[in-house]
């Protein structure tokens, strides 16, 4: 894992600028520190910072050149099945002189160009010069582990794994995309492809893209999509069989992702997940050769550490807990935020971001289960899905003009989603289109509110109630449903998630909070095999007896019991609630103070204090609304 960056002119006649790549590249040195080099040819510059994971000598650095073509690669990330697509291509006549995944990747675009997609399972972002047909190619993994930005404009591209060292080219404009921080304000990040930034895009997801230097040209195409494809022939309840079918995708998958040159670990917070991939981690290594970590909280409601530590005691893992004090925690904080290359206000990164600072003391590489609840339907909405179908039976105007306020009017819970808090949110929800629900749900700020809360909101075109109604900032969702339309409800909602939460919130937080700290997360649960099997099997195998993750949950019991498998689902999170009303109090009034919020002329500021005020008088749990606001206005602050 690393970070890449680069210049490509469309005149190959132009110089790229050595000292302006430099500095691209020195804003991502913690992602890559152990080595650093840069390539230049007509026209083009590609830089990269290596984190030595795989192959740890000279002969995998990079940027890497074919000497017999000339194609040129600088390239993030990990590709898990290197060893048998090298297998292929040293069939094919192919010889290397590395033992990476580098060489490998490279090899295999000389020998399938763009089909290259079709054969590597991993997460990656890169980028490729051919010199023989004057192109570039560029290309993200299917679900978004390894980040891309670009700017594209009439004299080329600039690109960056982060946002921050795209900005040290000072050829970008900063112009504030104001349609798009809308969205982060429902979202609570940048939604792929856009950016707070105008023109600077992400590359989406299991997306790649062509440049022709010729005519300056992008050619951008989807190449995977993970639309369900369900088996008919599964019965409606798994069997012995089927448990060991499970198994061995998933052992599969675990087996590839332990490849590894340097010491490796696995998170382990306690809950399924984790604890899925520290049992098939111990399968393969034995679980004296595996490194623990997980993180505890002296706050009880978000605090998993007993049964992280006897998962750990009943396997025998070499195990690392911390348990962090308030001010620990809070010291790390403005920190954290103050190195964001973009707003992302999911909590989680900060319980990440905390783990990974620990992990990093012992390992270079970690596993973590990014992606069970979106592969196996972890997440409540999944089911409480039906629950609000039947409340939609009732009319509209009943929940939104009797039921919604009576809900409004329970007094507030500040610990970790206490039922009160819960039933708010589920109620936002109620009496609008099914494809919307979701997002009512977990977002910070309703279309409703964020009129209100930007100034001349009702002139962005995403909030233009008259113009398109609240639907229009929700296109991003609409279109993902528009796509999974053969599915049934609660498939369609896993495309969803599958298609926007893991992508822009979990893929995006994980490689943020661990790059910080030069530590490599890998998820087995994103690999392919695993995601083309979850994508197959009935819904009722993950969403049964009100609860989600059903097959995940009886292969622990019959491995572990039920201590971890009957537990419910708990996001792994920070109690911001709490601190905004106690420690964290003069920072929060400092950041969304007047002058501060002045600066960047974006919101109302009344209406800011009055949400700040609330939570702080204890009227109303708005800690999501207000760390959406603080995370935003830091950045904007520090942009300029």
């Amino acid at each position: 894992m690393c970070g890449i960056c680069g210049i490509v002119c469309s005149d190959s006649n132009r110089q790229v600028d050595h000292s302006v790549l430099d500095l691209m590249s020195k804003s991502l040195l913690h992602r890559g520190p152990d080595s650093h080099d840069s390539w230049y040819g007509r026209g083009i510059g590609f830089s990269h910072r290596r984190l030595t994971i795989l192959d740890v000598t000279s002969a995998s650095n990079q940027p890497m050149v074919d000497n017999q073509t000339g194609v040129v690669i600088t390239y993030n990330g990990e590709i898990y099945n290197y060893i048998e697509i090298r297998k292929k291509l040293t069939n094919k006549g192919h010889t290397f002189t590395s033992t990476g995944d580098t060489e490998v990747l490279l090899k295999a675009y000389i020998e399938w160009k763009y089909d290259l997609l079709m054969q590597v399972n991993g997460m990656f972002a890169f980028s490729i010069y051919d010199p023989r047909d004057d192109t570039v190619f560029f290309a993200r993994d299917p679900f978004g582990q390894k980040p891309l930005f670009y700017y594209y404009y009439e004299e080329g591209v600039i690109f960056s794994s982060e946002l921050n060292s795209l900005l040290e080219n000072k050829t970008i404009p900063r112009d504030l995309d104001k349609e798009a921080i809308s969205e982060y304000l429902l979202y609570d990040t940048f939604v792929q492809p856009n950016t707070p930034i105008k023109n600077v895009k992400k590359l989406e997801a299991g997306h790649a893209i062509i440049l022709n230097r010729e005519n300056n040209k992008l050619k951008k195409w989807r190449y995977y999509d993970p639309i369900n494809t369900e088996d008919k022939s599964y019965g409606s309840i798994p069997k012995e069989r089927d448990y060991n079918d499970l198994e061995d995708v998933l052992l599969g998958s675990v087996k590839r992702h332990l490849r590894s040159d340097v010491p490796l670990g696995v998170y382990l917070s306690g809950g399924i997940d984790s604890t899925l991939i520290t049992l098939l981690a111990s399968d393969v290594l034995g679980a004296n050769n595996i490194h623990t970590f997980s993180v505890g909280s002296t706050v009880k409601s978000y605090d998993e550490s007993a049964t992280s530590n006897k998962t750990a005691s009943i396997l025998g893992t070499q195990h690392h807990n911390i348990v962090l004090s308030p001010d620990e925690c809070l010291s790390t904080i403005i920190p954290l935020i103050d190195r964001l290359d973009e707003p992302l206000s999911d909590p989680g990164f900060l319980a990440i971001s905390q783990v990974a600072k620990f992990a990093s003391e012992h390992v270079k590489v970690v596993l973590s289960g990014d992606g069970g609840d979106e592969l196996f339907y972890g997440y409540p909405p999944f089911y409480k899905w039906n629950t609000a179908n039947n409340l939609d039976n009732i009319p509209s105007w009943i929940l939104k003009k009797a039921l919604k306020p009576l809900v409004d009017a329970f007094p507030d819970q500040y610990g970790y989603m206490g039922f009160l808090y819960k039933l708010k949110i589920f109620s936002r929800g109620l009496g609008y289109r099914k494809e919307i629900r979701n997002s009512r749900w977990i977002g910070s700020f309703m279309p409703e509110e964020i009129i209100t809360l930007m100034m001349h909101g009702n002139r962005l075109d995403s909030l233009n109630k008259e113009k398109y109604g609240l639907e229009e900032i929700y296109k991003h969702v609409l279109n993902i449903h528009k796509n999974g339309m053969n599915n049934n409800e609660i498939q369609a909602l896993g495309y969803e998630y599958q298609q926007s939460f893991l992508p822009n919130i979990i893929c995006n937080h994980t490689d943020k909070a661990n790059m910080l700290f030069s530590l490599e997360a890998r998820s087995p649960l994103l690999d392919l095999e695993v995601a083309k099997y979850a994508n197959s099997i009935p819904v009722n195998w993950k969403v049964n007896s009100g609860k989600g993750k059903y097959i995940l949950r009886e292969y622990l019991n019959k491995r572990l019991g039920p201590y971890v498998s009957n537990k419910s689902k708990q996001g792994f999170t920070v109690p911001l609630a709490l601190w905004f009303k106690n420690e964290l109090r003069e920072y929060c009034t400092d950041v969304l103070s007047y002058e501060s919020l002045k600066k960047s002329g974006l919101f109302n500021i009344e209406y800011v204090q009055k949400i700040l005020n609330d939570h702080l008088n204890g009227k109303s749990n708005n800690f999501k609304k207000i760390w959406t606001l603080i995370v935003l206005t830091n950045w904007l602050n520090r942009l300029n």
